[in-house]
């Protein structure tokens, strides 16, 4: 009976090792590729690492019941072991895997991005490109607009136009030659004596030219009696390439008295790696001939000014003197370039400066000329009277008002009106008869005493002779007149 269930346990055994042989063969034979969820790519090697391990289970569980056919003692040791190490090797390589996979959607990502931006990029370069060549076709059509403008600048314009390099006239205009008196291609390849080195005159202000004069510089602008020096020859055309630009007056003499003037402007400018000087040569005849006649003028009415012996000033809106004559530079003792830094308030009394300011104020407002006798202190301290005129002018051209002042001492006038007021008075008042006679012996005035006696009216008086009047029987009076008269 033993021997029976022996032999069944054997004939399980043998069942179940069959079954697990069917089953690992199953598993071994199958495809050696199944495809697999994109996140899990290893799932089909699991489930044969799981098959593995479930047929060492079972093979040791058959020994149990069959000693006789029972593996080595370490069999199920070793194919745990080796089944964990499979199973670790596993992880490995499907974390390795995510890890490549990962990277390589990255690379993917980047890549596509790179196209995408490698499109982008195209696409702008192609928009530049097609910006670059409108810009391109603008900038050809400005520099030909420009050229055209140059060209014709350079050609009608009214100045005389050179271009020098190295000293040598390159190109010109043709009013060079009518400025010049040369022919252009005489011009050119030459040096004009024009811009050749010249000795210049300089005018300065020194403080001995000042001393020269009490009342220096022109009447009205403050400016001195200046003294004239030579200086040493200077380059106009190293001046231009030194400093950039360089600006100067030239004067020739004619032959015929037709003197010319010429304000010549001289500019450094680089061209071709290589630096040339443009110079403008502008007749300035007609100016110069204005100013020269316009000074003269000054000159006159300076000295038509400083003949009236009356005080003459000129004001503006901010009261400062902008014009003095000699009269007011005698009596308040004062050099005209100091006057013309104040204001007339600045020589009047401390009382009667601000009534000054308020005058001018109300002229300058209402534009009503003023008439006044003022009081005031001469130079000894003494007082004086002064008759002032004062009036509004404006500029037609700016519109700047002005105040002109004159200023008169009547102080002698009204002290002679005041004595022949007295006279008037003793002569009308005379106890006795007098009368005024002119040289030849007519009665020019007489008081009403004397009318009186002479029994006439002063129409009847007056345009008859002495002794005509009172009937005097004086054969030699003619001579007596003649001789008191002498």
């Amino acid at each position: 009976m033993e021997d029976s269930v022996e032999q069944r346990r054997a004939s399980d055994s043998a069942a179940t090792l069959d079954e697990a042989s069917s089953v690992v063969t199953a598993e071994l034979s199958g495809p050696a590729r199944i495809d697999a969820p994109a996140d899990e790519p290893f799932l089909p090697l699991q489930h044969r690492i799981d098959a593995l391990r479930e047929i060492v289970h079972t093979v040791a569980e058959t020994s149990v019941n069959d000693p006789k056919n029972a593996p080595p003692e370490a069999f199920e040791h070793n194919a745990e072991s080796l089944l964990g190490d499979l199973q670790e090797m596993l992880r490995d390589a499907e974390r390795q895997f995510v890890e490549a996979r990962d990277r390589s959607d990255a690379l993917a990502n980047a890549q596509a991005d790179a196209i995408i931006r490698s499109v982008e990029i195209i696409d702008e370069l192609e928009e530049t490109k097609l910006q670059l060549s409108e810009a391109r076709r603008m900038a050809e059509e400005s520099a030909r607009d420009t050229q055209s403008l140059a060209d014709m600048i350079f050609a009608r314009t009214s100045d005389a136009i050179l271009v020098l390099k190295n000293r040598e006239c390159i190109a010109c205009n043709d009013k060079v030659a009518k400025l010049l008196g040369m022919p252009r291609d005489k011009v050119i390849g030459s040096f004009p004596s024009l811009f050749a080195p010249v000795e210049t005159i300089v005018t300065e202000i020194t403080p001995a030219a000042v001393s020269a004069n009490d009342k220096p510089g022109v009447m009205g602008l403050g400016e001195c009696p200046a003294t004239r020096r030579r200086r040493k020859p200077h380059d106009p055309y190293d001046a231009a390439l030194r400093h950039g630009l360089w600006s100067f007056e030239s004067y020739r003499p004619g032959p015929k008295g037709d003197d010319a003037w010429f304000e010549v402007t001289l500019t450094s400018f680089p061209m071709r790696g290589e630096t040339h000087v443009l110079a403008v040569v502008r007749d300035i005849t007609s100016r110069k001939r204005f100013e020269q006649e316009l000074q003269r003028n000054r000159d006159f009415l300076h000295n038509v000014i400083n003949a009236v012996r009356d005080q003459l000033i000129v004001q503006g809106q901010n009261q400062r003197l902008l014009l003095v004559n000699d009269a007011f530079c005698d009596a308040h003792q004062v050099q005209r370039n100091e006057a013309l830094r104040r204001t007339a308030a600045d020589f009047a009394p401390p009382h009667e400066a601000d009534l000054l300011r308020q005058s001018l104020d109300r002229i300058f407002d209402d534009g009503l000329p003023q008439d006044a006798e003022e009081q005031s202190l001469d130079e000894r301290g003494l007082p004086q009277l002064m008759a002032v005129k004062r009036s509004l002018f404006r500029d037609p051209v700016t519109g700047d008002a002005f105040v002109v002042s004159t200023s008169r001492d009547i102080t002698d006038e009204r002290r002679n009106e005041e004595r022949l007021r007295l006279l008037a008075t003793v002569f009308n008042n005379a106890q006795e008869g007098v009368a005024i006679l002119d040289d030849q012996g007519f009665v020019v005035e007489a008081n009403p005493v004397f009318l009186e006696i002479a029994g006439g009216s002063d129409e009847n008086l007056l345009v008859r002779r002495l002794d005509h009047v009172l009937d005097w029987s004086f054969a030699d009076f003619p001579e007596v007149i003649e001789a008191v008269s002498a």
